[in-house]
């Protein structure tokens, strides 16, 4: 907690940074985390009530590990353990997704995986202080905040660091912009993936890409520094308002109403970063949308087998960079595969993956979208969701 004297400078606070989010050594790793929009059966206008939700949840025997909890907008979200291997990860997350969908339907609850909600405004319906102080903090910029807490879900894909980290993350923040726009299922707005474009809306110090150096220690210590301090935790309970112009370099050096961080604070402002590419030991990739099963699967084994797969990582990378995508978020946001350079990069990628993996669902999602130049939010004019 925050102390009365300067206990850590900016370099010292670098070094924390870096033990904190260093690579781990355990391995190849693959762990998957896939969120739902809930609703009343057949009224996507209306909102669950969320202790029904958690009892619904609370008492399920998950076979595949994966444990179950909430968003501040009554998504629910179901991640699984590590894996050795992309396959293995989406097969016991699969067998965990369809029975917490199949309990929440017989409980009268539609689950509905996309990756925003567009049919409700966005309400805060889980009571916790540090969601109340999230939203507080939010608003001072505007609705978005609001939007990306209650109203999106995600697909996140964590990655081991691998055997290169700095390889590996030039290479995520290379194609990961191709593979938000093959696998986006958020269209709205003028957006292919209105879910991404929300999260960039909100505090860019803290949901703009990390990529810098291409060090990923480097990288992140930086950024972490240059972030905006969301609010100051005085314990686990109660928060303090900070405004919106204290970063963590500043807090370092000047400290703030008489109180300057320590090392659990440094660990606290690192769970308010939301980047693209989020560094925490391993890869935590936070771009793509929520997708529908079967194709959460081809959006999964895709990723891990692109950064897995030494050939087919040096192959998509430099089609990425020769079509000036690397690092494009916005761009994937907007534009999706209407963009040349990104639908040239999303075929390689899922083209690859098809080959390597020899997965029926990958293949199946190349020829019926990617090979079409389209991705699964909209199909012949229909939004899958």
């Amino acid at each position: 907690m925050p102390g009365s004297q300067p206990s850590l400078g900016v370099d010292a606070a670098r070094e924390v940074v870096s033990r904190l989010a260093g690579p781990c050594s355990t391995g190849p790793a693959v762990g998957l985390e896939l969120e739902w929009h809930t609703y009343p059966a057949g009224n996507r206008s209306a909102r669950c009530d969320i202790h029904h939700l958690q009892e619904v949840c609370c008492d399920l025997d998950l076979p595949g590990g994966s444990q179950v909890t909430f968003e501040p907008g009554g998504q629910v979200e179901l991640s699984g353990p590590p894996a050795p291997s992309a396959a293995t990860a989406c097969d016991r997350l699969g067998v965990d997704a369809d029975l917490l969908v199949a309990a929440l339907a017989s409980s009268g609850i539609e689950a509905v995986a996309a990756g925003n909600d567009p049919h409700r405004p966005p309400v805060r319906t889980l009571e916790h202080p540090r969601y109340a102080a999230m939203e507080a903090y939010f608003d001072q910029d505007g609705p978005a905040g609001r939007r990306m807490m209650c109203g999106t879900a995600a697909l996140q894909v964590n990655v081991d660091a691998g055997a290169d980290p700095p390889a590996r993350w030039g290479l995520v923040h290379a194609v990961g912009p191709a593979l938000a726009a093959a696998f986006a299922t958020s269209p709205s707005l003028g957006f292919v993936s209105n879910r991404l474009a929300t999260w960039l809306a909100i505090d860019r110090t803290r949901t703009r890409s990390a990529l810098g150096t291409g060090d990923p220690l480097v990288d992140w210590a930086s950024f972490a520094l240059h972030a905006r301090l969301m609010l100051l935790r005085l314990d686990d309970a109660h928060w303090d308002d900070v405004g919106c112009e204290l970063t963590l370099a500043r807090w370092l050096e000047e400290g703030h109403r008489g109180l300057w961080p320590d090392e659990s604070d440094i660990a606290y402002h690192l769970t308010t970063l939301f980047p693209p590419v989020r560094l925490r030991g391993w890869l935590e990739l936070r771009f793509l949308d929520s997708l529908p099963a079967p194709w959460w699967r081809a959006a999964a084994v895709t990723t891990a087998t692109v950064l897995a797969d030494d050939e087919v990582g040096r192959l998509v990378e430099a089609v990425a960079r020769h079509h000036g995508v690397v690092d494009r978020w916005a761009l994937a946001a907007r534009r999706g595969l209407d963009h040349p350079g990104l639908a040239a990069v999303a075929m390689a990628c899922v083209r690859s993956a098809a080959e390597v993996s020899g997965d029926p669902v990958v293949v199946e999602f190349l020829e019926r979208f990617t090979s079409k130049g389209r991705a699964p939010g909209v199909e012949a004019g229909r939004c899958v969701a």
